[in-house]
């Protein structure tokens, strides 16, 4: 492992923060942190036509929702800023025009009818004809004011690049795999692989880790360093992660962007957990961790090549389980951060609801939908407050008269004189009770229900069935 352990994660503002890219981020965060390194964000926003508004503000969010702080970014600064590359053209315009004058780049005219002729159904890959253009006459070209693009000469067509993939081990990409790319579009702004490499190189990045997506553009990043002069990073591609119809997953799958989860009732440490584990493994089959167990037991040699299956019914489980790790007071103030309504849910009676059914719960949505059944009372299962059901219901509100209060042994004692005096038991019995109280047959247990609703609330509840 290098000395100097500097990882990047580098999103572009061109949509949400998906679950590839939060293994992307965490893994290098991972890394940073277990080797005492940097973790650098950097916003690669140079595609005009695709960038978003806010979209980048949102993914930073999205981060630090996770825990994941960075080192150096767009928002602190740091010594090698600036962090977005929107304001570094000037560098890569720099860089460019080194190539040029090193006759490792050229300024190419073809036009897009020319290139449309040049391309074929078997080979999009290129070798311009002005490659061999002197450069003084592309000058006067250029100068004239014709429309250019900036192409890498790609004179090593024969040669294969190798390298030692941290995740695939040893790698070789075949020059011929690309033609003369584009380094400037005709507007003058960088492609990616062109200012990726530049900037990883000025920032002193040591490992590249990144999605399996990006192997295609690794050669042409390679090429870039050896062009430089420059020492290659260490790179390591990530497997793709798979949906239920094992094809990779997308939006259309499931719903996997940040906004999703977060709405979902998903805990950052729940969701850090599990996307731990789409591609990696503990040397003991540990699957719970906290962020820092996580840091400390993180090895890159046992990152899984092969590809991660997402399962919603793991998330669940590992959600389960964190959220049954915190108190009341914790999962309230995670309830908040989803609605600010329940700023005004009383902490004791929360205590007593979580003590009482927390368990019950895989996600902080099920926790939402279940506190609905005290927030408002909608009937629904109003066919079991007819005929034997309705005598329960107006039974139950008469007792419910006679009492100074409300609890378990209250309860207790009105639905066994309900049973006796009309000879029911059972759904019979218990049915039309909960339907008079949260409006459904089903639910919540009734014993549960006589501890968190008050006598007042019933009282209120079981009149407006009736009526």
């Amino acid at each position: 492992m290098a000395s100097q352990v500097r990882v990047r994660f580098a999103p572009s503002p061109t949509g949400s923060l998906h679950l590839g890219g939060v293994r992307t981020a965490l893994y290098n965060y991972l890394i940073a942190k277990h080797y005492k390194g940097q973790f650098i964000i950097r916003v690669e926003d140079t595609d005009l036509d695709r960038n978003q508004e806010r979209a980048s503000e949102m993914q930073l969010a999205d981060l630090k929702w996770l825990g994941l702080q960075w080192d150096e970014g767009p928002d602190i600064g740091g010594a090698y800023k600036p962090y977005k590359q929107s304001q570094r053209l000037d560098v890569y315009k720099d860089f460019a025009n080194q190539l040029i004058e090193q006759g490792k780049a050229f300024y190419c005219f073809l036009t897009d009818e020319e290139l449309d002729k040049m391309h074929s159904h078997d080979n999009r890959q290129i070798l311009s004809p002005y490659r061999t253009m002197a450069h003084s006459e592309a000058l006067e070209k250029v100068n004239a004011g014709e429309s250019y693009v900036v192409r890498f000469r790609n004179d090593a067509q024969e040669e294969l690049f190798s390298f030692n993939d941290l995740v695939h081990g040893d790698t070789g990409l075949k020059g011929n795999m690309v033609g003369d790319f584009v380094l400037l579009r005709s507007n003058g702004l960088p492609v990616y692989n062109f200012c990726c490499v530049i900037d990883d190189h000025l920032m002193e990045i040591s490992h590249v880790l990144r999605g399996e997506e990006h192997l295609s553009n690794t050669l042409r990043q390679v090429m870039l360093y050896d062009a430089f002069g420059w020492e290659r990073p260490k790179f390591g591609h990530l497997s793709m992660i798979l949906g239920a119809n094992r094809k990779k997953l997308s939006k259309r799958d499931d719903a996997v962007a940040m906004k999703d989860f977060i709405d979902g009732g998903y805990l950052p440490e729940a969701l850090l957990n599990y996307v731990a584990l789409l591609g990696w493994s503990h040397a003991d089959s540990k699957e719970k961790f906290t962020l820092d167990e996580m840091i400390q037991d993180f090895a890159l040699d046992r990152v899984n090549k092969s590809p991660a299956m997402f399962d919603r019914d793991k998330l669940n489980w590992l959600n389960h389980y964190h959220m049954n790790q915190k108190s009341s007071d914790d999962i309230l103030k995670a309830l908040v951060m989803l609605s600010d309504k329940y700023e005004e849910l009383e902490g004791k009676w929360f205590g007593l609801f979580w003590q009482l059914i927390g368990h019950q719960f895989n996600t902080l949505k099920e926790v939402s939908e279940t506190l609905k059944l005290f927030e408002t009372y909608d009937l629904r299962d109003k066919e079991l407050l007819l005929g034997e059901g309705r005598q329960v219901a107006e039974l139950f509100l008469n007792c419910l008269k006679d009492e100074d209060s409300m609890n378990e042994a209250v309860f207790s004692k009105i639905t066994s004189k309900i049973g006796s005096d009309l000879s029911v038991k059972g759904k019979r019995l218990f049915a039309p009770i909960r339907v008079s109280l949260i409006g459904r047959q089903s639910g919540m247990e009734l014993t549960v229900l006589a501890q968190l609703m008050d006598r007042e609330e019933m009282l209120k509840r079981v009149t407006q069935a009736l009526g």
